[in-house]
């Protein structure tokens, strides 16, 4: 299996460590983008990866943080996730997308990295359900309430 491991753009070190510790990873092919932070020692990895979207698309498997902008591109490209909540954030936005997608069944949310390696062996068969994407229609509606504010 193809798997790729992604940060985002803010450093998560202890999902580095989770990775380069997980036995399930040592048998498949794995590349981590790992933003400015902890380097993987045991995988292909990257800072940045310029055509996220090609890795997406050739990926079997995205562990990816919770981040709004990673998730639902993933979500609206069809992409099998794992989502992992940075929890050592102060904001909780990560948690609270992560849950909407547990809930959802979108994907697998692991929120404790020790168990990383069982959440990893659950993604390998996991169906999720498909994400409809919503599309926003209020745009001229709050650009008006703005105006009537002023």
């Amino acid at each position: 299996m193809n798997i790729l491991v992604t940060v985002g753009t803010t450093r998560f070190d202890s999902l580095i460590t989770a990775v380069e510790t997980s036995q399930f990873l040592q048998s498949h092919e794995v590349t981590v983008q790992c933003a400015n932070g902890q380097k993987s020692k045991n995988f292909d990895c990257t800072e940045f990866i310029e055509d996220i979207d090609a890795a997406y698309q050739q990926a079997d498997l995205i562990v990816t943080h919770a981040g709004a902008g990673s998730v639902f591109r993933l979500l609206e490209a069809g992409q099998r996730i794992l989502v992992v909540p940075n929890l050592e954030r102060e904001d909780d936005h990560q948690k609270e997308l992560a849950q909407f997608v547990d809930d959802s069944q979108y994907g697998l949310v692991c929120y404790d990295l020790a168990r990383l390696d069982e959440t990893l062996h659950k993604a390998a068969t996991f169906s999720a359900e498909p994400y409809k994407k919503t599309e926003f229609h209020a745009a001229q509606e709050i650009v008006e309430w703005i105006k009537e504010l002023d």
